[in-house]
């Protein structure tokens, strides 16, 4: 139907001109002007054998032209579509490249290196939107040739937003925990009479994301003593001024004073700042999985209509797109 309503538009001018000649050969051929203008009838009648004999040559001339009309417009539509489908097929080959089923949640830090959190990672999305950017309508063409992958991006990109706003709240909940985090540090070390050591609070902010992001891809935040003890058992070597523990220098203590207060000090208060965000912690943890498994699932959908279209030579022209209307 589209496509009719496109040559009718590009035909409309000889379509006029049709219609207003068979009204034109249809009035003149009333006997009814011998009535109404008497004067005028025998010059009306001589325009009615002129016309009337000329008649089947305007006929051949204009279904003429129809035809030659008709026959550039398929030409133009044909090359339309072929162009088409190769910039279609381009943007199946750049999506299919980087294309992945999986999403995993990973530590990130800011340019400063002072803040650290968890995020779910979906190259999925990060594809979705770079093709986007790239190519632009195009994407769009693309579900309005193939309605199921237009229903799998419409939903791709709504649970992409959905991460964004995920990934947001996640970075809120870990920049809440490591304020609390340093607050619990602080009176502790108050609490016990230790004298703060330059790079304690640096130690609890690096390692707590990397602490919980072993919980996070468990896919359950429980947290245990042992564990953490084990995750902060870096290894500790001698400097001038104190020791480095891990990639952390600790100034104004030695290992001694490490192993026997400040180890199990960083243990206990990460054991209990867990605890007092872990119901906070899991429910992330929970809608975290459930939009990694839904997105998953529909990249693998996604993935195998991808790739019939790039084994597909035809375009399905159900419904016309822009481009291929646009100045044909």
């Amino acid at each position: 139907m589209e496509l009719l309503r496109l040559i009718v538009k590009k035909n409309l001018t000889l379509l006029v001109i049709s219609v207003f000649l068979i009204l034109l050969v249809f009035s003149l051929n009333l006997s009814i002007w011998y009535h109404i203008v008497p004067g005028w009838y025998y010059l009306i009648l001589e325009a009615r054998w002129g016309l009337n004999a000329c008649l089947p040559l305007i006929s051949a001339l204009i279904i003429g032209l129809f035809i030659q009309s008709i026959a550039f417009t398929y030409e133009m539509f044909k090359t339309a579509i072929i162009k088409h489908k190769q910039d279609l097929d381009k943007l199946v080959k750049t999506f299919l490249e980087h294309l992945t089923e999986s999403c995993s949640f990973v530590s990130e830090r800011d340019i400063t290196g002072e803040k650290e959190w968890i995020s779910l990672s979906c190259p999925t999305c990060e594809k979705y939107k770079e093709v986007r950017r790239k190519f632009g309508k195009l994407v769009d063409d693309l579900g309005l040739h193939w309605d199921r992958v237009g229903e799998l991006l419409s939903k791709i990109e709504e649970f992409c937003e959905k991460i964004d706003k995920y990934n947001s709240d996640l970075k809120k909940s870990f920049s809440e925990i490591s304020e609390e985090g340093q607050r619990l540090l602080e009176e502790n070390l108050r609490n016990r009479d230790l004298r703060k050591p330059q790079g304690i609070c640096e130690f609890l902010r690096m390692f707590l994301p990397e602490l919980v992001l072993e919980d996070f891809r468990n896919k359950r935040v429980e947290p245990d003593k042992n564990t953490i003890e084990k995750f902060y058992g870096k290894e500790v070597e001698r400097e001038n001024m104190g020791i480095r523990v891990g990639p952390v220098p600790m100034r104004g203590i030695d290992e001694k004073e490490w192993y026997k207060e400040y180890l199990p000090l960083l243990v206990e208060v990460t054991y209990d700042l867990l605890n007092s965000f872990k119901e906070k912690l899991n429910m992330h943890v929970s809608e975290g999985n459930e939009m990694k498994n839904k997105v998953e699932e529909l990249s693998k959908e996604l993935k195998e209509c991808l790739e019939d279209i790039r084994r597909s030579s035809v375009l399905p022209l159900g419904k016309l797109c822009k481009y291929i209307i646009q100045d044909r």
